[in-house]
């Protein structure tokens, strides 16, 4: 959903879903199959690797409710879905030769398809919350004295006065060390509280 462009708050919009989500467009879009062609069923099973040829093909309805007029179109009542027919018959071939099937193993594999088709529905239910971003840790507690701040011009820093200075100039850098100093305590004190917060 977001790699449609959807934003946080579009994507959960609604009710909670028990399988996911649902784009509204799609689902304004989407309809119930009134019709199954022979052409696109034959155009699917052409694109399953190792199929060459479908040398004869054909549908039905498995009840006989619908009377089919077009041996080339499966027309479907109202509210009803096409599904593939208990009683359906499948015969193979690798060239001229007919080919025998382990219907058996066939089942086996369908059972599988089913499976990883059910756990991707469970995917779909699980991931109905995005994961939380993971923050950076800090030491808040670790608090530097604000006079690190200051250019060295100010005279306040670590590296102090630089040069020769008057004892005026060192006199008002001392004044406004002591000046910061209790915007100094203050902070220090302020950052210690808050980095307690977390275990509250």
């Amino acid at each position: 959903m977001l790699d449609k462009g959807l934003t946080t708050d579009q994507i959960f919009e609604g009710p909670l879903l028990d399988n996911g989500f649902i784009d509204t467009e799609e689902l304004k879009a989407s309809q119930l199959r009134r019709e199954v062609r022979l052409s696109d069923i034959i155009s699917e099973i052409m694109k399953i690797d190792g199929v060459k040829e479908i040398h004869e093909i054909s549908i039905a309805g498995c009840d006989n409710v619908v009377k089919q007029t077009n041996d080339w179109l499966l027309c479907i009542e109202k509210g009803r879905k096409p599904e593939l027919c208990e009683l359906s018959s499948f015969s193979y071939s690798k060239g001229s030769l007919p080919l025998n099937i382990n219907d058996k193993k066939v089942q086996e594999y369908l059972a599988t398809l089913k499976r990883e088709e059910e756990l991707l529905r469970d995917d779909a239910r699980k991931n109905k919350e995005l994961p939380l971003p993971k923050g950076t840790s800090h030491d808040i507690g670790n608090y530097a004295t604000i006079l690190n701040e200051f250019p060295d011009t100010y005279g306040v820093g670590i590296s102090g006065i630089i040069g020769n200075q008057s004892p005026e100039r060192e006199a008002l850098a001392k004044q406004l060390q002591g000046y910061l100093l209790f915007f100094d305590q203050i902070l220090a004190g302020y950052f210690k509280h808050l980095e307690k917060v977390k275990k509250y």
